[in-house]
């Protein structure tokens, strides 16, 4: 075999593992931010609005762990999904800008994500981010938007979503070299080898001892023995 043909084969490969795997980064967010919420929920409480907020999180944190629990009867999943999505709305709307409301929006993407409904999962994780930009739960939400709009096929609003994220939230979200790495691969799914290049490149700089920046070093070398950057 051509070494062109083991190169070819290894980006596949890569490929593969990331599509794998990503749906079960989105589990892991989701649960520790999840767990960070219920652990901080009453401790950011700042009157009783926030504590009403809190307590109409709860109800839909039961409505969704009875829904995850339920035998596969079509008719009353979706009697369960329509009261989940009716009461995250109604929470939103009546607290639009507390904790409260973006793990509201962050349920309401993790149940589409769990239908693999993935442009609705992407709105809905959207969605809380926007609502709380300087939050905790922001750049947790931005990340599994990314994730989710590059399933759904939007590869430029993932591209989009990893460039705030990186610019953003270096100092706020762990692992932040998995969102360089995700943001060169985007960027080679474009076949825009230069920044792709770039990319990987920064990661060098950034995270020179990281299993991630290794991999984006195998690329900037699979790029440079095929000439498609210099």
């Amino acid at each position: 075999m051509s070494e062109k043909n083991e190169k070819l084969s290894f980006s596949d490969k890569t490929a593969q593992f990331i599509q794998k795997y990503k749906i079960v980064l989105i589990a892991i967010f989701a649960v520790a931010v999840i767990a960070l919420v219920g652990l901080l929920a009453y401790t950011l409480i700042d009157g009783g609005v926030s504590n009403a907020s809190a307590k109409a999180m709860d109800d839909i944190r039961e409505k969704y762990d009875a829904y995850t629990a339920m035998a596969n009867d079509d008719a009353k999943k979706a009697d369960s999904e329509k009261a989940i999505a009716d009461a995250v709305g109604a929470l939103v709307k009546k607290y639009p800008t507390r904790i409260a409301a973006q793990e509201a929006l962050m349920l309401k993407g993790d149940l589409s994500n769990r239908k693999s409904d993935f442009k609705n999962a992407q709105d809905s994780y959207y969605q809380a981010f926007a609502a709380g930009k300087k939050s905790f739960i922001a750049p947790f939400a931005l990340r599994n938007a990314a994730v989710t709009s590059e399933s759904a096929g939007d590869i430029d609003k993932a591209i989009e979503y990893y460039g705030i994220i990186i610019k953003d939230y270096k100092d706020k979200l762990p692992g932040l070299s998995l969102s360089y790495f995700n943001l060169g691969r985007l960027y080679e799914a474009k076949k825009d080898y230069v920044k792709a290049a770039a990319t990987f490149t920064t990661m060098g700089d950034l995270f020179p001892i990281d299993n991630w920046t290794n991999l984006a070093k195998s690329r900037i070398i699979y790029f440079k023995s095929q000439g498609l950057v210099p």
